[in-house]
């Protein structure tokens, strides 16, 4: 302490600005070792007067400031530089580089917070959402549109959210003694790499009734990506069938008569698992309204 003034702050990056800006005089911050220039730029714009500025660069960092601290520095300051091509090695042990205190979906994030600081180089990342006739893109799964006439099929879709948590959903009804059921079964026993079909279950053990099945439409290509559709997406679609079938747009006679394959586009760089749950639950409600024509 001088003259009842704090001369350096140690730790939690997210408070510099404020820290600074009531009178501390330095700070000691993990992130420095990944983005110091950006923390040397705000000590300046402090020391100049210029608040708001600082402001906008504390806002720019804030996100990955945060990962940083949640993981207690190491881990995921490793991982970073580690990214930006600092060869630092993995973090000492019993601690992990993933799978441990940080999961797939935080070394996302901090790769994206890193592209948006142009720290490394966006990955190229090609996606869209099925265009066309919706009686025309199941082919893929073996249900071309002359298989639906006539077979009491049904159809329905919907897409929900902003990027990069938006879904679309293409959902396809029928009886199991048809070419959706037909399908359903070709899509458990010859699963296409990368595009492995999901069964639908409300909880372990537990699957949902109709039988459904959930494809993904964009290949997944790491971990963090499955974990977005074997995981937020999957339990968003359970809900919303059986949110249906207790609203009475599903009718019980189907139950056990028919099959469900939703198709489900999701964006490849989805992160928020509350929000990609929220939005897969829209839209496949919606889809199974306009399937069973209670759209409203």
């Amino acid at each position: 302490m001088t003259q009842g003034r704090l001369d350096v702050l140690v730790g939690h990056d997210e408070v510099v600005l404020p820290a600074l800006a009531g009178g501390c005089r330095g700070m000691i911050l993990a992130s420095a070792q990944v983005f110091p220039e950006i923390w040397q730029e705000l000590f300046r714009k402090v020391q100049e007067g210029d608040l708001e500025a600082a402001r906008q660069l504390q806002l720019k960092v804030q996100k990955l400031a945060r990962i940083f601290v949640r993981h207690g520095g190491g881990v995921a300051v490793k991982a970073a530089l580690n990214m930006m091509g600092v060869k630092v090695g993995r973090p000492r042990r019993p601690l992990k580089p993933v799978g441990g205190a940080m999961i797939h979906e935080t070394r996302a994030e901090i790769q994206l917070e890193l592209e948006k600081l142009e720290k490394i180089q966006p990955q190229e990342m090609s996606w869209a959402m099925p265009e066309g006739p919706l009686g025309e893109r199941f082919t893929d799964i073996g249900i071309t549109a002359d298989m639906i006439e006539g077979n009491s099929t049904l159809l329905g879709s919907a897409a929900e959210g902003k990027d990069p948590e938006t879904v679309g959903i293409d959902l396809i009804v029928g009886p199991k003694s048809g070419p959706v059921g037909e399908a359903y079964a070709r899509q458990l026993t010859h699963p296409s790499h990368g595009y492995e079909a999901l069964t639908t279950i409300a909880e372990p053990n537990l699957t949902v009734k109709p039988s459904t099945l959930i494809v993904p439409t964009i290949e997944l290509v790491n971990l963090r990506q499955a974990s977005m559709v074997y995981g937020p997406t999957q339990a968003a679609v359970a809900k919303a069938i059986i949110d249906n079938i207790e609203g009475d747009a599903i009718p019980r006679g189907a139950l056990d008569e028919q099959v469900m394959i939703a198709k489900a586009t999701v964006h490849p760089r989805a992160l928020d698992r509350h929000q990609l749950y929220a939005n897969v639950h829209a839209a496949m409600d919606r889809a199974i309204k306009m399937a069973y024509g209670k759209q409203r």
